[in-house]
């Protein structure tokens, strides 16, 4: 990863606020299972952030931009591995409700 910097910072900041707005950066790190303070000198551009935060960043639903040599993988994809993430109980949810809905009979 390139070195990262006060623009990407403010960047990733927006997309907290927007993604979970109201929340605190101890809140979100803590969602996330990540370090505050290591997010918190991401934010502020001091510190490059390691490929595990950013994938636990993606995980409970913020878009994460990487950079990458392929001109088609411009975001990290949501981590579907576990049933916490909210992505993914979205997901199941609504297969579920389709499969309901359209296979079982109704009485």
């Amino acid at each position: 990863m390139k070195n990262w910097n006060h623009e990407q910072g403010n960047h990733l900041k927006h997309l907290l606020k927007q993604h979970r707005p109201g929340k605190s950066i101890r809140s979100v790190a803590a969602e996330a299972g990540i370090n505050h303070s290591n997010l918190s000198r991401v934010l502020r551009g001091e510190l490059n952030p390691s490929e595990n935060m950013l994938k636990s960043l993606a995980s409970i639903g913020i878009p994460i931009p990487v950079n990458s040599s392929e001109p088609t993988a411009n975001m990290a994809w949501l981590n579907f591995e576990g049933e916490s993430c909210p992505a993914w109980q979205f997901t199941i949810t609504k297969i579920m409700h389709i499969y309901e809905t359209e296979h079982l009979p109704t009485d």
